[in-house]
């Protein structure tokens, strides 16, 4: 734990950002608009008369179709799952937030740009209804994992302790055993089963390598592979390892004069 929270301290200093200076927005009676590319944690929000698009802080739910295949088998390795399970249980996020959100909703935000495949603006938020945080029950579902961009809240809870409830969350969800961690998860809606369990999946060898970044990358804890921690800038160097996972590696950076750190990386992300 030690070790992760020197690791989130030093990486968090490496990629500060002035977005967390910047004032939420808060828009209330919220609806959500019916979209083709709506799923579990982004949608299309009609606001008095605008309409935007908003990405869930903190929360990301599986894809509900394969076309990034990359994604798609990372959010299949988090839960342990097969890849078409991951898909089944993107399509039960998207009706989820639909039934979650069908009475009206709470957005705050700060307007800042999450980057999405649709020409429109893209903007993370925290979206309640009441006292509840959609990401917050999406996790305790069994319907996201704790993974991408996180925030301190707009009630001045901290980013790392709404992190931890996440996690909390998380663990009721494999001990009631639902979404993702339900028995029946690899069961097809037709009550066939897709596989008895998840295939193996082989870890390409990868040799020790240096690699400058072209652009800023993502850095997660090696104790938790899928909890983001920070992000190395564009022109840092990092020492690739080794792989970890099929999707994972393991990377060595330079953090505080003088200090060598280690944590994981996406394959993707570097071009590996």
């Amino acid at each position: 734990m030690r070790r992760m929270l020197q690791l989130l301290g030093t990486v968090l200093l490496i990629s500060a950002s002035p977005c967390h200076a910047d004032k939420w927005r808060m828009y209330e009676n919220c609806q959500l608009v019916p979209n083709k590319s709506n799923d579990g944690d982004s949608f299309h929000v009609k606001v008095k008369r605008r309409e935007y698009i908003f990405r869930l802080y903190f929360a990301d739910t599986a894809e509900t179709e394969n076309s990034i295949e990359e994604r798609v088998a990372e959010q299949a390795e988090y839960w342990g799952v097969s890849e078409k399970a991951a898909l089944r249980l993107g399509k039960d996020a998207a009706k989820f937030t639909q039934k979650f959100l069908e009475n009206g909703f709470t957005v705050w935000t700060r307007m800042h740009e999450a980057m999405g495949r649709s020409e429109k603006d893209r903007f993370y938020a925290v979206v309640m209804v009441g006292e509840k945080n959609l990401a917050e029950e999406l996790v305790r579902n069994g319907l996201a994992r704790i993974y991408g961009q996180d925030t301190d809240l707009p009630d001045g809870t901290r980013a790392m302790t709404f992190w931890w409830r996440l996690k909390t969350a998380e663990r009721e969800a494999k001990k009631n055993r639902v979404g993702a961690f339900a028995p029946d998860v690899e069961t097809a809606a037709d009550g066939t089963a897709n596989r008895a369990s998840p295939p193996a999946m082989g870890i390409p060898a990868l040799a020790e390598r240096d690699i400058i970044l072209a652009y800023t990358v993502p850095v997660f804890s090696l104790k938790e592979p899928f909890q983001q921690v920070g992000q190395l800038q564009r022109g840092a160097q990092v020492r690739v390892l080794g792989a970890v996972s099929p999707t994972m590696v393991r990377v060595r950076f330079a953090g505080a004069p003088g200090q060598m750190l280690e944590a994981q990386c996406r394959r993707i992300d570097l071009g590996l």
